[in-house]
């Protein structure tokens, strides 16, 4: 059965619809009937991508991000989703890899330095997650998800003060924040 643009552009709606409401196995039926027909639609990829990262599905995820970026290579987005299911799947060298895309597309986005550096922190690398992050912190002086991320990183260094001083700072800055406040109550600093 041949549909013609029309039909695939609303089979694409519908699809991201679909996965907005978190049916994902709906969505996905969709977006592969649209990818049946045109190939080469980049946002039926990404958005197959997105519902396989729904259905925690992170190595399909990974798939459709690859699909779609090898059709558009400079889509920044692309690259953090796909890196996000690669974050998931413990493969951080590949996240890694995506943020470094990611940071060249967007050289001033703090959150591709903290990301990268949150990345590094999983893998046990806290030495260059610092550095990767003090550059977020300096792209965006107020981010409060990096100083959280520093945080954690100075805790990994055995560096508890200023841990402690950065899950302050990203408390205050965030102080109805339920996450920062876990953060701080955990360590005692509430």
């Amino acid at each position: 059965l041949e549909i013609n643009h029309r039909q695939i552009q609303a089979l694409n709606y519908r699809g991201y619809y679909l996965l907005k409401t978190k049916q994902y196995d709906k969505a996905i039926t969709d977006l592969d009937a649209v990818l049946a027909q045109n190939t080469k639609y980049v946002q039926a990829y990404y958005n197959n991508g997105l519902a396989y990262n729904g259905k925690r599905d992170f190595a399909r995820a990974v798939k459709s991000f690859s699909e779609a970026i090898k059709l558009r290579p400079r889509a920044g987005d692309i690259y953090r989703k796909r890196a996000f299911a690669y974050m998931r799947l413990n493969n951080y060298a590949k996240a890694i890899e995506d943020y470094d895309r990611l940071i060249t597309l967007w050289p001033t986005a703090a959150l591709a330095y903290n990301a990268k550096a949150w990345a590094y922190y999983k893998a046990g690398e806290p030495e260059k997650g610092l550095s990767v992050v003090n550059k977020a912190l300096e792209i965006q002086p107020d981010y409060a998800k990096a100083y959280d991320t520093r945080g954690h990183i100075y805790e990994m260094l055995g560096k508890t003060q200023k841990a402690h001083a950065d899950f302050k700072k990203a408390h205050g800055l965030e102080p109805a924040n339920p996450y920062r406040k876990a953060q701080m109550k955990k360590r005692g600093l509430l």
